[in-house]
């Protein structure tokens, strides 16, 4: 179940022909665990593949062309407000009372008549495709006990962290991956989820809400990425007694993570909301101080470039593999370090099929924009795994 800022529930079926032709079902939840159906979006059209990304290393560039987009609403009440919805936006559309389990077009063109993918009715119903953009495919091993399964990935483009921009927004970093449908060994909701249709979509069973208990070390499980063409690792230190944090965050050059660019560290204290979210069901807010930061550069180039910037550490000579502490400085400007400042996060903690704990951190904010407390992030980023699980955990790296 996927969580995308606003926030919204999804998952994703998409198929793709060898006539450069493509079928897309989004099925959309009213909850975190995607156990409530709202509505499917199904989308049809077509995709050229323009060339290599040179923004985003590893990535192709896409067009895509939307002929037909309908929407099937699983209940009279979402049926009635997807109705009215399309309405404020496009009046007198919509004639008749919509009705669930019945498929109703909201965009049909011809394909020569299509040349845009941000119609109105499109807009109102949240029916934004540009992830289809970027693409990046990638072959993972399944690790054990399945080292015979590999499996191929497809990775498609972000959605921007604030929705009022994502009809405008042209991805330059990845979603979490989808699977292959005949690669899928040993996962059952990935199998369910190929089967379904626009009238018949998944229903997963509601997971448990754990305490957001961040005590330990928390590692990620994967190369991520950022907007920008960024890729990068986490690990995360929490001592829940004295209510401190430390975050190392290393940035590679690459999307398999193996060429290192630089390290930040960050450290201070946090607090966390006696409550849970308002706005995102089964999420924390806490409040993480940012007192003391240091920064190591590993690339000569990044190091030659800081030279004599007197917004990140004015004086003396950045040398590649030393740190240099921010803390006096009060950060480092080009990369976006504040030295104090406050990052105002959502936190959840799940476990998965295998018993791992894992960690969910706020989704960043596309543009870098600091937010306020009353603007935290509404989705999540890739899952962090406890260090106490790594023993019985294969992070699949690439290969």
């Amino acid at each position: 179940c996927e969580v995308r800022p606003g926030p919204e529930f999804l998952m994703r079926s998409y198929t793709f022909m060898r006539n450069h032709t493509f079928r897309l079902l989004q099925f959309h939840y009213g909850d975190e665990s995607c156990t409530l159906a709202l509505y499917t979006l199904t989308a049809r059209g077509r995709y050229r593949l323009r060339g290599r990304s040179w923004v985003t290393p590893g990535a192709t560039e896409a067009e895509y062309t939307l002929t037909r987009v309908t929407v099937t609403a699983h209940s009279a009440e979402v049926a009635e407000e997807l109705a009215a919805r399309v309405n404020t936006t496009c009046p007198g559309q919509v004639r008749r009372r919509w009705k669930p389990y019945r498929d109703y077009v909201v965009l049909s063109l011809p394909e020569e008549l299509a040349p845009t993918n941000n119609q109105p009715p499109l807009v109102a119903l949240h029916a934004v495709f540009h992830e289809l953009q970027l693409v990046r495919i990638q072959r993972r091993p399944r690790g054990p006990p399945e080292n015979r399964h590999p499996r191929h990935e497809l990775l498609l483009g972000d959605v921007h962290s604030r929705p009022e921009f994502r009809n405008t927004y042209r991805p330059t970093a990845f979603q979490i991956p989808l699977l292959r449908a005949d690669q899928v060994h040993g996962c059952h909701i990935c199998y369910e989820v190929s089967r379904c249709t626009e009238r018949s979509p998944p229903h997963l069973l509601a997971k448990p809400r754990l305490p957001a208990y961040l005590a330990g070390e928390w590692v990620s499980a994967r190369c991520e990425t950022r907007p920008l063409g960024l890729f990068l690792t986490r690990r995360l230190r929490f001592h829940v007694g004295e209510r401190t944090w430390r975050g190392e965050y290393r940035f590679y050059s690459d999307p398999a993570c193996s060429v290192p660019t630089f390290t930040a560290a960050a450290s201070g204290r946090y607090s966390r909301s006696p409550t849970t979210s308002s706005k995102v069901e089964g999420g924390t807010e806490f409040d993480f101080r940012v007192e003391h930061a240091s920064l190591t550069i590993l690339d000569r180039g990044m190091a030659e470039n800081l030279q004599g910037d007197s917004r990140c550490v004015p004086g003396g000579v950045w040398k590649v593999g030393v740190p240099r502490d921010l803390t006096p400085s009060r950060g480092c400007a080009p990369l976006g370090i504040i030295v104090p400042s406050t990052e105002y996060e959502l936190v959840r903690v799940e476990m998965d099929a295998q018993g791992n704990q894992l960690l969910l951190m706020g989704q960043p904010d596309t543009d870098n924009r600091k937010r306020g407390p009353r603007d935290r992030p509404t989705a999540y980023q890739l899952p962090l795994i406890h260090c106490r699980s790594l023993p019985h955990f294969s992070p699949n790296h690439h290969h």
